[in-house]
């Protein structure tokens, strides 16, 4: 009987230094993984400011462009205006020197 007592304690012991050794073992990979998490999360904020400024980049890059199209546009108002006052002018010496030969 006191040899099964004895085994049973014994069994005790050792089921309650597993139950520590689990706990320790929970403890770390808990505090892995909060760390890891403090790890990522820091990385998406470094990340998530990246991509802001990237994208103001872009915004600034995009007006940009714009007003270089209005420029464009602009410029090529510009030479159908002077394209067509040749035109007339043109037109105006053919016809003022027609004129003048007959």
């Amino acid at each position: 009987f006191h040899q099964v007592v004895q085994q049973l304690r014994e069994e005790v012991v050792r089921l309650q230094q597993g139950g520590m050794e689990h706990e320790a073992d929970v403890k770390r990979v808990r505090a892995e993984f909060d760390s890891s998490i403090k790890i990522l999360t820091a990385q998406l904020s470094v990340a998530n400011q990246s991509i802001k400024e990237q994208a103001v980049k872009t915004h600034l890059v995009q007006t940009k462009l714009d007003q270089a199209i209005l420029k464009i546009g602009a410029r090529d108002s510009d030479l159908h205006r002077t394209e067509a006052q040749l035109n007339q002018e043109r037109d105006v010496r053919s016809s003022a020197a027609a004129q003048a030969a007959a």
